[in-house]
């Protein structure tokens, strides 16, 4: 009888021991999947931190503004561009006709490098001289905010912009100084007196014009008269000899 009492003693202690086994089995899984999260979340905040240190990468080499241009190359051909202009700097990017294909970079130079801008007498064409003795050119439509936005961002003073002769100064605000303001004032009201003078004299031409036909359509109509004056007898005659034809 002691015996059995012994073997079943020994079975609970074995199954307790068991037991306790198993459980310190589930506990360290708990523990190992609770770890396994905290990975995970690791993880996904350094994809987060990525992603944010991407985006203001992204917004620190955007450009401030842009300007559609064409930009010329040494061999004087024209390829579609945008003149993107930076904090500190300006580039020429190509654009792929159609949308099909990659931008690549054709020209980038700090504002400190220009020298000076010109306004070529070539239509909307510009050169863009840089103190290391090379240009960039390009041609646009937008010529004056395309030069007034290099002028600004390199602090040009009012000399280093240049007309060419037969090119139409246009104002670029906060560039030109004061006396150049005046001159283009100057300028306007200039063409706007040569402007009224021509608009008088085409008025005068216009006058001299209206009454010099008048007199002409009076005389042609005066011909007209004299010309059927000398049917009047003949008309006469037949009228008389129709009257006594009738009476006879």
């Amino acid at each position: 009888m002691t015996n059995d009492v012994h073997a079943v003693d020994e079975a609970f202690q074995s199954g307790a021991s068991n037991a306790r086994a198993i459980d310190s089995v589930f506990s360290g899984g708990e523990k190992s999947g609770g770890g396994s999260v905290d990975v995970n979340a690791a993880e996904e905040a350094a994809k987060r931190a990525s992603k944010a240190a991407a985006a203001a990468e992204a917004a620190a080499t955007r450009p401030e503004a842009s300007v559609p241009v064409l930009f010329k190359h040494r061999s004087d051909a024209l390829s579609q561009a945008t003149l993107e202009l930076s904090a500190d700097s300006f580039a020429l990017m190509s654009e792929p006709v159609g949308g099909a294909g990659r931008r690549k970079q054709l020209r980038k130079e700090p504002y400190a490098s220009i020298a000076c801008l010109i306004a070529r007498a070539r239509p909307f064409h510009v050169d863009v001289r840089l103190s290391k003795g090379t240009r960039v050119r390009f041609a646009s439509s937008h010529i004056q905010q395309a030069m007034s936005e290099l002028a600004l961002r390199a602090r040009l003073p009012a000399e280093a912009i240049v007309f060419e002769p037969n090119v139409r100064r246009f104002g670029l605000e906060g560039v030109l100084d004061d006396e150049s303001s005046d001159d283009d004032d100057d300028d306007d009201e200039d063409d706007d007196e040569d402007d009224a003078a021509q608009q008088n004299k085409a008025e005068k031409n216009n006058d001299a014009e209206t009454k010099e036909t008048k007199k002409e359509n009076e005389e042609e109509k005066e011909e007209e008269e004299e010309d059927v004056s000398f049917m009047f007898p003949l008309i006469k005659h037949m009228q008389e000899s129709v009257s006594y034809t009738h009476l006879t």
